[in-house]
């Protein structure tokens, strides 16, 4: 079986797993901006339904971390990492991780919730890893 074939049938899968876990009557899919649409709806559901949610996040998560693996090459995806932008991208995350360490007088909720717009630079490595085998 080809590279080819074998991400259209990965990519096949996810669409499946979407379409099983698809919740309600506007049928707000895996895919589909659960962030927004699903914490509204699950502010109105019981405990029970909003842990429903939160184990098909992670299956979602498993079934994408597991996509990964197996079409990333270690020794491509570390030498992608010599990379200028990735190692720029991956400075400033250390960078960013030390200053919640040296922060004074904050909660630690909070010295980590100044990380989460940093953590999107993390893609970039792996956007530089996959643009390059293509």
């Amino acid at each position: 079986m080809s590279k080819d074939n074998v991400r259209h049938n990965q990519a096949g899968i996810v669409r499946r797993l979407d379409r099983l876990f698809s919740f309600g009557p506007g049928r707000i899919g895996l895919s589909h901006g659960l962030r927004g649409k699903t914490a509204r709806r699950t502010s109105q559901l019981s405990p029970r339904c909003v842990a429903v949610v939160n184990l098909c996040r992670i299956i979602r998560g498993a079934c994408i971390l597991s996509w990964l693996l197996n079409t990333v090459r270690l020794a491509a995806f570390f030498r992608s990492l010599k990379h200028p932008a990735s190692m720029a991208a991956l400075i400033l995350c250390f960078i960013a991780v030390l200053g919640v360490f040296w922060a004074d007088g904050i909660s630690w909720p909070d010295r980590l919730r100044g990380l989460t717009p940093i953590e999107k630079l993390l893609g970039i490595p792996i956007l530089i890893y996959y643009f390059s085998q293509s």
